[in-house]
């Protein structure tokens, strides 16, 4: 549970129980700007999750479900259509094809927008390259908006909030009654302290049971916060590193969260399956038969998981006067030595747990700077002398000029907070950081570029001569 929404939790709980939120919402839901986006602030999102539908009777969940099968048959004829290659492209704000249903123009609009989403995930991912594995809706979930489901709050203490849904009838509505659980209604409170509010969409989803027959209706909400960035004040910095065996490392030499041994064995398992299913549906295209999918989440599960528990650890562990100062990074474009070692970068998540720290940092009020990720694990702290010779092993660093040994991701995390008020360095690019560094390391050391002599004073250790680095200058 991240820490405002406990701390809130516990604040209500010492005052004698969480009341309704009806008439805090009053007014609350729905976003304040309407449709000037514009004139909207950024905002941080949080979801309230598996709140239970299980007040409403029996006749009203009937009348949801024929809706669900209506919606959802919907969506799998929109997703047949928008996965022909000519589709591409297809405007979700634009004209909806007629497929004889009997769902009402603005329910048509939501599944149309859904369908146009999944398939834009679909292509995006890659899966539409062999034409295998296509679109189709593997549970009841319905994406609604205001139009069709609206949010409405309570005005007696016994519910939450009730949910307007319009049914398959012309002019027919139910009302369905809301209860969210503890943690979602910390989560809602915290953000109308914040001067937040609630989505004005939400999604409905159906969770069969494990007898047929059986299951439960459940709704998810969005809370949105308005980001303010940087408002505490701030006395010291922690430099953040993210690594594919340690999780987080920070400049004082703390390890938050590490992947498991075995997880790089499971990344190689997972491609060799991918490999298997390739050739499988290869075979069945010529045959004529349905190929089998070729999404595989487990692994990217496992380490999303380990990266959102390092993160909240890091979190707890920064003081109230900390700011942060964490590295700029693009895994899009990394690439290693080896196949092997890119597809541990990839399966690694290091994007994502950059995006989700910079996420809960602004959640938390938390002052940080993205800073340029250039040499960060190769740059000696002590001397500035950098060559990727420094970090022998993945967890080594060695100084070659002046013998400086620590932790290769330690190394990082505090070559990230001498960065943070470097703006010449943080706007740089790779190859302008290089530039950059070899002067301040030349200027340092009163080397001269040219013949690469140095003064008596400043050189290497002990170990015998070093070779300054020696690179095209940027002009």
């Amino acid at each position: 549970m991240p820490n405002a929404a406990r701390t809130r939790l516990l604040e209500l709980r010492k005052d004698g129980g969480i009341a309704a939120l009806g008439p805090a919402l009053k007014g609350r839901v729905g976003s304040p700007f309407g449709r000037n986006r514009k004139a909207a602030p950024d905002t941080t999102t949080r979801a309230v999750t598996d709140v239970q539908l299980v007040e409403a009777n029996l006749g009203k969940r009937d009348r949801l479900a024929a809706v669900a099968m209506e919606y959802m048959d919907a969506v799998a004829q929109y997703c047949t259509l928008l996965s022909d290659p000519a589709s591409e492209g297809t405007d979700k704000f634009g004209a909806i094809p007629d497929i004889g249903t009997e769902l009402s123009e603005r329910w048509q609009r939501c599944a149309w927008q859904q369908a146009c989403g999944t398939v834009a995930s679909w292509r995006m991912n890659g899966r539409d390259r062999d034409g295998s594995d296509r679109p189709v809706p593997r549970s009841i979930a319905l994406k609604a908006n205001a139009n069709v489901v609206k949010v409405e709050p309570s005005d007696t203490p016994e519910f939450d909030l009730w949910l307007r849904v319009s049914t398959l009838e012309k002019g027919q509505v139910i009302r369905v009654p809301v209860k969210i659980h503890e943690y979602g209604r910390a989560v809602v409170q915290d953000a109308l302290a914040k001067r937040g509010w609630l989505a004005s969409s939400c999604e409905l989803r159906f969770v069969p049971g494990k007898r047929p027959g059986t299951g439960a209706w459940t709704l998810q909400l969005v809370a949105h916060t308005p980001m303010e960035r940087q408002t505490r004040r701030y006395a010291s910095i922690r430099g953040a590193d993210a690594g594919l065996v340690n999780v987080l490392t920070d400049s004082r030499g703390s390890h938050f969260g590490r992947f498991a041994p075995g997880f790089i064995a499971r990344v190689e398992k997972a491609m060799d399956r991918l490999k298997r299913k390739q050739k499988l549906n290869a075979c069945l295209v010529k045959k004529g038969l349905p190929p089998v999918p070729m999404h595989d989440g487990k692994v990217q599960r496992e380490a999303r998981n380990e990266i959102g528990r390092a993160v909240n650890a890091f979190i707890a562990s920064l003081a109230p006067d900390d700011a942060v100062a964490k590295e700029r990074l693009t895994p899009s474009g990394m690439r290693m030595k080896s196949r092997r070692m890119t597809r541990y970068l990839r399966a690694g998540q290091l994007g994502y747990a950059s995006d989700l720290l910079e996420r809960r940092m602004d959640e938390e009020r938390i002052p940080h700077v993205a800073v340029n990720p250039a040499f960060t694990s190769q740059r000696c702290p002590e001397c500035e002398f950098f060559m990727r010779a420094n970090r022998p092993t993945q967890a080594r660093f060695e100084c070659l000029w002046c013998g400086y040994a620590a932790h290769a991701d330690t190394v990082g995390a505090a070559n990230a907070v001498e960065r943070f008020h470097d703006v010449a360095l943080n706007r740089s690019s790779v190859k302008q950081a290089e530039t950059i560094l070899l002067r301040r390391f030349w200027r340092r050391h009163k080397i001269d570029p040219s013949t690469g002599a140095c003064s008596a004073s400043a050189g290497p250790a002990s170990r015998g001569p070093v070779k300054p680095p020696h690179v095209h200058v940027c002009t």
